[in-house]
């Protein structure tokens, strides 16, 4: 009787060791596989199994559809001229008006306007790209779980532009804004 009682603790922590390695399975088979059934049925393969894709932030993609529709200009009339590339790209999205502030933000931010710029934060997160993207920002980790999106200098002027948009025309969300 006594035998029966010491082997009990021993299966009840088989069993429940059991149920959650199947857990985890089950979760990290459906994190990476999508199951799609095909129409129409074909008895041999009802169920398709594919890789899963990385989820794209939406933004992102309105982003990376923005910067395709838009060419940068060859000659901008202005009293602060963009120099290059990037400063041009920044002219084209926010405009004659925001210019010279966005460029002022990045003296502070990032001077050089290093399109690979990575900073890491007392609190933990990270800034990303050009205009210093901080990674809690509207849930960039959540949604931006490939961070070479955030390298592309155009689509990182655009997120910080529409960041900038819907702050009231503020770049407030950024450590180095001058109130």
């Amino acid at each position: 009787m006594q035998l029966k009682n010491k082997r009990k603790p021993y299966l009840i922590f088989l069993v429940i060791s059991v149920i959650f390695t199947v857990l985890f399975l089950f979760d990290w088979f459906f994190d990476n596989w999508d199951l799609r059934f095909q129409f129409p049925i074909i008895l041999q393969t009802p169920i398709k199994v594919e890789k899963r894709a990385d989820f794209i932030s939406p933004l992102v993609v309105e982003a990376v559809e923005a910067k395709s529709s838009v060419q940068l200009a060859d000659s901008i009339a202005s009293t602060s001229q963009p120099k290059g590339l990037i400063e041009q790209e920044i002219y084209e999205v926010f405009g004659e008006e925001y210019f010279g502030e966005a460029m002022e933000l990045l003296e502070c931010e990032n001077p050089s306007l290093n399109p690979k710029a990575v900073n890491i934060n007392k609190d933990g997160s990270k800034d990303y790209g050009i205009f210093q993207l901080n990674s809690f920002w509207h849930g960039f980790n959540k949604f931006v779980n490939n961070k070479r999106y955030l390298f592309d200098p155009a689509i990182n002027i655009r997120i910080a532009y529409r960041l900038f948009v819907t702050s009231g025309n503020s770049f407030k969300l950024w450590s180095c804004y001058k109130k």
